[in-house]
């Protein structure tokens, strides 16, 4: 029987492959390697020893490149972050967390432009 593969699968986990936690992913990811011909996998958490996954699965650490991008995305984010911050007062809407918004749209710029240089890279998207 023929199995019909899938090109690629990005795969964004907490710490799977590394630590104790999504345990489930352990099951998952034997079934998906059989339905698709590569899989990346972008863990947040990287620490210790990863557990084994399939031969086209890569576990990919992102974290030196989104040092490296560190300062860059940072005035993006405070701008980003502030122009919200703005709109929302002037709407007279709640506005709490500031420092803790602004800290997430960095992260989130950050990991964003990280992944982005990865599929260049790799060239896995033309």
């Amino acid at each position: 029987m023929s199995v019909n593969l899938y090109k690629t699968l990005f795969l964004f986990t907490d710490s799977f492959p590394y630590h104790t936690r999504e345990v489930y992913i352990e099951t998952e990811i034997l079934y998906l390697s059989k339905h698709f011909k590569k899989i990346y996998i972008f863990p947040i958490n990287v620490s210790g020893v990863a557990r084994p996954v399939p031969d086209n699965v890569e576990i990919i650490n992102i974290h030196q490149s989104v040092a490296n991008e560190r300062v860059k995305y940072f005035f993006k984010s405070f701008f980003l972050t502030l122009k919200i911050y703005l709109d929302l007062k002037n709407k007279k809407v709640a506005r709490s967390g500031f420092k803790k918004n602004m800290l997430l749209t960095y992260n989130a710029f950050l990991y964003v432009k990280a992944i982005e240089n990865f599929i260049e890279e790799k060239k896995i998207i033309n």
